[in-house]
């Protein structure tokens, strides 16, 4: 039993001191461990510094490039607008030298101005005088009134006449040879505006453009009074001796178709030509009273 005991305790000591061995043993591995991690830590975080450096020089790097790019460019727009500015006042200074140039003396300028008001002054009195010779044109009563036979510059034998002696509107106007009729008689009356109105003697009608037209060649025929402008005439001096009959509706004038004198040649209205187509001679007709030679009685009539 005694054996047994000291065995046992041998036994006991033995574990004791080998579990002593085996935990300093293990204390020393988990020591080494440790300071590995240590290490291994600090590696790591001296790369993470290293890094963390590196990072922080190229953003340092980046931002400086950045900032010499600004101010690169700013230097840039700073120069371009200098040169702007320059080229500006260079253009400034060109355009007032250009206007200065072309400047003129005021004196010159005065006298280019008087010159001016006094062509503006001609120029209205020019116009002025002619609206007024126009006027004179319309108003000067160039013919007075009273009965006429209104004879053609072609053929003095050739007058005015009315159609078969028609008392009846619409009747046309012609050339004639003048057989002293009453159809071809013509009152002339002038008016206050300074046109003439002219009436056949044998029907009281009116010359008149066939409905006011407008376009040469328009017929001339009589009408019924109605005081419209178709049936206002201008009597205008054409030399002489004769004159010419200007419509007011169209500044049209009386005219013998084709220029020839013969019975029947038409009376329309034309564009002025200076032809003897459009002269016409007023000659005033005198009723003629015949005076008493013979008193009454019967007679023997003898022939001579």
């Amino acid at each position: 039993m005694k054996k047994i005991s000291v065995i046992a305790i041998l036994l006991v000591t033995l574990i004791t001191l080998l579990g002593s061995g085996y935990v300093q043993a293990a204390n020393e591995i988990l020591l080494n461990n440790i300071q590995e991690n240590l290490k291994s830590e600090e590696n790591n975080i001296q790369e993470n510094n290293i890094q963390e450096n590196n990072q922080s020089n190229t953003t340092n790097s980046t931002e400086n490039n950045k900032d010499d790019i600004i101010d690169s460019n700013e230097n840039q727009n700073i120069q371009s607008n200098n040169n702007s500015t320059e080229n500006q006042n260079t253009q400034i200074e060109d355009n007032t030298i250009k206007q200065e140039e072309n400047k003129v003396p005021e004196e010159e300028q005065d006298n280019v101005e008087e010159i001016i008001e006094n062509d503006e002054s001609q120029t209205n009195e020019l116009s002025t005088e002619q609206e007024t010779n126009t006027l004179q044109t319309k108003s000067a009563k160039v013919l007075e009134e009273g009965t006429y036979v209104i004879k053609s510059a072609i053929n003095n034998n050739y007058v005015l006449d009315v159609a078969n002696a028609s008392k009846t509107s619409g009747a046309n106007v012609q050339l004639y040879q003048n057989e002293l009729l009453e159809s071809q008689r013509f009152e002339v009356e002038y008016l206050a505006d300074g046109y003439y109105i002219i009436t056949a003697v044998h029907s009281g009608m009116v010359l008149d453009v066939a409905n006011a037209g407008q376009t040469a060649g328009t017929n001339v025929w009589q009408c019924y009074r109605n005081e419209m402008d178709a049936q206002k005439w201008i009597i205008q001096d054409a030399g002489d001796g004769y004159y010419y009959i200007i419509s007011k509706c169209n500044g049209l004038y009386l005219d013998a178709a084709n220029g020839v004198a013969a019975n029947g040649t038409n009376i329309a209205v034309c564009y002025g030509n200076n032809s003897n187509a459009q002269k016409f001679k007023f000659e005033k007709y005198e009723k003629v009273i015949p005076e008493r030679t013979l008193d009454d009685g019967t007679y023997v009539i003898k022939s001579a």
